[in-house]
C-alpha cells in the first residue's frame, strides 16, 4: 500500500527523533491555530465551523508531518539495513566550479536521472518516498476537500495551518540550532 510502515514479521518502532520532532511541530503549530480563532473573533466571524476547520487543519498539518518523518525513518533504516550488504560506490571528485558537474547535479535535483545507476535499495528507497508523498497530498486533499463540502467547517481555518507549516518549521529549526550552540560541550 502507499505507507510501508512495517518490517517483516514485526511493527516497526516510532524513533525517538520522530516522536520528539512530530511533538515540537504539534506544540508550535498550537500559536497559528489560536491566532486563527482570534483572527475570526476579531473580524468579528467566529462560530463553531471556525473552531472546527482549525482543528482540522491542525491534525492535517501535525498528521502530514509524521507521516513523513516516518517516511524517512523508514527510508533511513533501509538504507543502513541494505547498505552494508551493498554499499554506494564513492563519489569521484568532482570540480563544483565544471558546468558538466552543474548539469549533472541538476539533473538530479529536478528528476531527470532515472536512478538506474543506483542500488536497489536506493531505488526502493526513493519510490517509497514519491509514494508517500502522493499518499499524503491526497490524503490532505481529501481532507480538505471535506471541510470544503461539509458545513461544519470553516476551509479557511483549515487552510491557514497548513499555510503556516513552512513559517512554523523554520523557527522551530532555527531555535534548535540555538539550543545546539548553548549545549555543554558543543564544538570541542
Amino acid at each position: 500500500f502507499l505507507f510501508k510502515m512495517k518490517k517483516v514479521g514485526k511493527r516497526m518502532k516510532v524513533q525517538p527523533v520522530v516522536k520528539r520532532d512530530t511533538l515540537r511541530l504539534a506544540v508550535g503549530m498550537v500559536a497559528p491555530v489560536v491566532l486563527t480563532v482570534l483572527g475570526f473573533w476579531g473580524a468579528g466571524r467566529l462560530d463553531y465551523t471556525v473552531v472546527l476547520g482549525a482543528l482540522l487543519g491542525y491534525l492535517v498539518t501535525v498528521g502530514n508531518f509524521f507521516l513523513l518523518a516516518l517516511t524517512i525513518q523508514n527510508n533511513t533504516e533501509m538504507a543502513a539495513r541494505e547498505g552494508e550488504k551493498n554499499p554506494l560506490p564513492p563519489e569521484p571528485e568532482q570540480d563544483p566550479d565544471d558546468p558538466e558537474n552543474q548539469k549533472d547535479v541538476m539533473e538530479t535535483i529536478m528528476g531527470k536521472k532515472t536512478g538506474a545507476e543506483l542500488p536497489e535499495y536506493a531505488q526502493r528507497a526513493k519510490r517509497n518516498s514519491q509514494l508517500s508523498y502522493i499518499g499524503r497530498v491526497a490524503l490532505m486533499a481529501i481532507l480538505l476537500l471535506a471541510a470544503a463540502l461539509l458545513p461544519c467547517f470553516n476551509v479557511l481555518a483549515a487552510l491557514i495551518p497548513l499555510l503556516l507549516q513552512r513559517f512554523v518549521l523554520m523557527i522551530l529549526s532555527a531555535s534548535n540550532k540555538d539550543e545546539q550552540k548553548e549545549a555543554p560541550g558543543h564544538g570541542q
